[in-house]
Parts: structure tokens; sequence; C-alpha cells
């Protein structure tokens, strides 16, 4: 051809690719297309346009150039890139050469700062989860001795995280999300205020 690269569009991403390479693979549709034949039914400085997917596209080029494709995990599967090297005119190309991760990685700092997001969100879920287990158990402890507690939360919020994180939430949402705890010792609680004008939370069995 005289030209020492060939570009191909494949599917809207352009590569660059020595024709040494390709002259390696004689018998594939890539070096077909950039033979003389073809190229002259192009412009001289046109990518050859081929309707593929870019990404795989990019490891058919590594195999042509290290006999192996070493890929990361939700690319392709096996099937899909045997389909891949024969629609390029790869013959016999062994699956031994073809190895895929099977742990994800991950190339978007975006993506890896909304898992970040999201693992932040769990542990602050399963660190409140546990502040209502630790005070559910402390109230069925205190129950279990004086057979009813009352707590002053305006008070007792004070000393406890966990009764704190109660008291913080909201006392309607706190009550409901408290009682699902409770409720594995049969207790629940109900918040009123006592004649001191102080919220009290009241245990005792459920259905009492």
């Amino acid at each position: 051809m005289g030209s020492e690269t060939v570009r191909f569009n494949v599917g809207g991403t352009v590569f660059e690719v020595a024709q040494s390479l390709l002259d390696q693979f004689p018998t594939t549709m890539l070096a077909r297309m950039a033979s003389e034949t073809w190229h002259q039914k192009t412009t001289q400085h046109e990518p050859i346009f081929i309707e593929r997917d870019s990404k795989r596209f990019r490891y058919v080029l590594d195999y042509m150039r290290d006999g192996k494709v070493m890929m990361p995990y939700g690319v392709a599967t096996l099937e899909s890139m045997e389909a891949e090297f024969a629609y390029y005119g790869f013959d016999r190309v062994s699956s031994d050469a073809i190895h895929i991760s099977s742990y994800p990685v991950y190339d978007s700092v975006d993506y890896m700062h909304q898992l970040e997001a999201k693992a932040q969100a769990k542990v602050k879920q399963c660190d409140e989860e546990l502040q209502c287990m630790s005070l559910a158990l402390s109230m069925f402890q205190e129950f279990r001795n004086k057979n009813q507690t009352i707590f002053y939360l305006d008070h007792f919020a004070t000393k406890d995280p966990a009764a704190r994180y109660i008291h913080n939430k909201g006392v309607l949402q706190g009550q409901k999300y408290l009682n699902q705890y409770l409720a594995i010792y049969g207790l629940e609680c109900s918040v009123s205020k006592c004649v001191k004008g102080m919220n009290q939370l009241a245990v005792k069995k459920m259905g009492k």
C-alpha cells in the first residue's frame, strides 16, 4: 500500500494499525479491507468504517500483537469474543488464548465515586441499625428487671448514643424504627408527654 499505518473507524472509535501487523494475517477481513484493491474504493485519508463494537476490537488487536487476549470482567464473554474473531476472519483462535478476568475493573472515576458513596451510605445504615439493636437490648434488660421501664428521652438521649439517635431521628419515626428491634424480645414502645413536659418512652409487652 505504501502507507505504514491503516486507520479503522470501529463503531465510531478510530484505531491506527500498523500495515506490517495486518500483513501477518493476510486472510483476515482487516487485511483485505486494507489492501490496495479495497482501499482504492475509499477516500485515501478517511478511516475504513467497520460496524462493530470498539471495546472488543481493541482486544482483537491485542491478539494480533501478542497471540493472546487478557480481558477485564464485563467487556465480553468467551462466546462473544469467539464470534468477534470469526467475524474478522481469524481461523481457529483457541479458547485458551482468551483470558477473561473474574473480577470487575472500574475505569471511570465518577463510577468509583458512586460506589464509594453507596458504600458510605450502607455503612451509615448498618451503624444506625447496630445502635438501635443496642438500645433495644438495653431496654429489654431494664424491662426484665423492672417489668416496665420508662425512659425520659430528653434526659436519656444525652447519655446513650443509641438513644440519642432515636431522639434526633424524630419521635414518630424513631419509635417505629425502634419497635422493629424490640419486637425481637416481644416488646414494644410508645412515646408520650409526661407531667413534666418531657418526652417519655414506655416499654411494655406487645399487645398489653
